[in-house]
């Protein structure tokens, strides 16, 4: 009687470790876009594209900006999670050995930090946006380094304390769209720099029916920033213990010029 209850055991287990693997299609095709590999995964009828490592010309870069999309697919996170019978599998590798920065201008839609690697060699971690939903954070990567926020999220210490952090970096470099009801409160991008020179220029901003002509110290747009020569100022640290609201931005807002196209 064991041995045959042994036997419809495990021909049950035949027949249902199939049904499970279907939910997701357990051999995933992997493609490359710049810097990143990703693969397109699918689900119940729905697909997802999410990054599973870096190219070459990826694991040599020191600056990486989080993409939204790659090749025409919505980016869903930093690697995916597979449901297998014995729990889940974490598939992807992004390497960040020789990251200094990485930049994060969208939001990750998905949580799965699990697949960084050597992401305490990543010196700061940059959001354009405050997020209440704190599991969208890509897992444990910015325990490592800074993390840098945007002027404009901590303007009340209770927006700051929804963030589980002793030390904060805000941005004293902010990028600015420059016209009316642009995206964002106008912000574009994110930076710090401690009394130095900027050495990651962002990508050009985008608007319909103008083109970008770089950036300015001024709303006019009369003084160009020299990025060979502009020193950016002292970096601005917020101790969370003795936090009080900001008298005075001792940072530098950087305007984007538009020409109408003709």
């Amino acid at each position: 009687m064991k041995y045959k209850r042994s036997i419809i055991i495990l021909m049950l287990f035949v027949l249902f470790v199939p049904l499970l693997s279907s939910c997701f299609k357990t051999d995933v095709q992997e493609y490359e876009s710049g810097y990143y590999k990703y693969s397109v995964v699918t689900q119940n009828g729905e697909s997802k594209a999410y990054i599973t490592g870096l190219t070459e010309s990826g694991l040599e870069q020191q600056y990486l900006v989080y993409p939204n999309e790659l090749d025409g697919n919505e980016i869903y996170g930093l690697g995916y999670k597979k449901w297998i019978p014995t729990g889940h599998s974490y598939i992807g590798d992004i390497d960040c050995l020789n990251v200094k920065k990485f930049y994060f201008p969208t939001i990750q839609r998905e949580n799965l930090g699990q697949c960084v690697s050597n992401a305490n060699r990543i010196t700061s971690i940059y959001w354009n946006n405050i997020y209440d939903n704190y599991s969208i954070y890509p897992g444990n990567m910015i325990r490592s380094g800074k993390e840098v926020f945007g002027y404009n999220l901590f303007k009340t210490k209770e927006a700051m304390l929804k963030k589980n952090f002793n030390i904060f970096y805000v941005a004293n470099v902010s990028y600015l769209y420059n016209y009316d009801n642009a995206p964002n409160d106008n912000y574009y991008w994110v930076d710090t720099y401690n009394e130095e020179q900027i050495q990651f220029i962002p990508p050009d901003p985008v608007r319909d029916g103008y083109l970008f002509g770089g950036w300015y110290k001024d709303m006019g747009c009369t003084e160009k920033w020299d990025f060979d020569e502009d020193i950016a100022p002292k970096e601005i640290v917020i101790n969370r213990d003795k936090y009080k609201p900001y008298e005075s931005y001792t940072g530098i807002y950087l305007y984007a010029k538009w020409t109408k196209e003709t």
